[in-house]
């Protein structure tokens, strides 16, 4: 599951919006505002984490063990 709150600090910090987000990894407008709810695929969540020039696992939440 991805840590949104993480993302949206992501997306902030690299000066970007969500909508300027999707439109640079090829996703339709309002994907990662979905991903609160459910998990993304793999391919979108890849595309997302190139745009933001980061680390795939710095998205994801962190399961407690």
């Amino acid at each position: 599951m991805v840590d949104f709150e993480v993302l949206e600090k992501k997306i902030r910090m690299a000066g970007h919006t969500m909508t300027s987000v999707e439109r640079a990894a090829g996703l339709g407008n309002g994907i990662i505002g979905k991903w609160k709810s459910s998990s993304p695929n793999v391919s979108s969540l890849q595309k997302v984490a190139a745009v933001l020039k980061c680390p795939i696992e710095d998205l994801l939440k962190k399961e407690a063990v």
